[in-house]
């Protein structure tokens, strides 16, 4: 539960300047096929990501909405085409009802198809989400949480190397409550 906490943190914060992950470096290809990378058609271009939650779902921020979304699963360089790469339509987005930029950037996406999973996508190091009969969390799910980023062009020096999934673990985390 805490890795899918830490990446709603990331995908729900308010539009942020930030075009990589600091301290981040490149993942073992294809160790994390839930993650999403998600091609928008609108007016100014938007590169965004989301999560699989389930086979035909991916949770994402609404501030990403745009007139026709394709999702791509499976991609470790979103600028090459890989046998592992998932290419989903979608049907249905579903943004929350009471959106703003500042609260509430949340959407669901709906695909036409379903994701194959677990499939080839699946590894040894990927972490695959509980079935609703199962209780809890496998133990892959219990190691610290990551934040994962799709790294941009010219930004290979202290970071993520063009087009490439990267991912950072946090020192450490501070709890808020009201």
């Amino acid at each position: 539960m805490q890795p899918l906490l830490l990446l709603l943190v990331f995908l729900l914060a308010p539009k942020a300047q930030a075009v990589k992950i600091i301290g981040g470096h490149e993942v073992k290809p294809h160790s994390r096929p839930y993650m999403a990378f998600l091609r928008i058609r609108i007016s100014d271009r938007k590169r965004c990501g989301g999560f699989l939650v389930r086979e035909d779902f991916v949770l994402t921020a609404a501030h990403c909405w745009g007139r026709s979304i394709t999702v791509i699963l499976g991609a470790h360089n979103i600028r090459k085409r890989e046998r592992t790469q998932q290419v989903i339509p979608v049907k249905t987005a579903i943004r929350h009802p009471n959106y703003h930029p500042k609260v509430n950037d949340i959407m669901l996406l709906q695909g036409y198809d379903c994701a194959r999973v677990p499939g080839h996508l699946l590894n040894e190091n990927s972490c695959p989400l509980p079935s609703a009969a199962e209780e809890g969390y496998s133990d892959c799910c219990r190691e610290p949480p990551q934040a994962t980023q799709e790294g941009r062009a010219g930004e290979a020096r202290d970071g993520v190397q063009s087009g490439r999934l990267g991912a950072t673990q946090p020192e450490h985390q501070h709890s808020h409550t009201a």
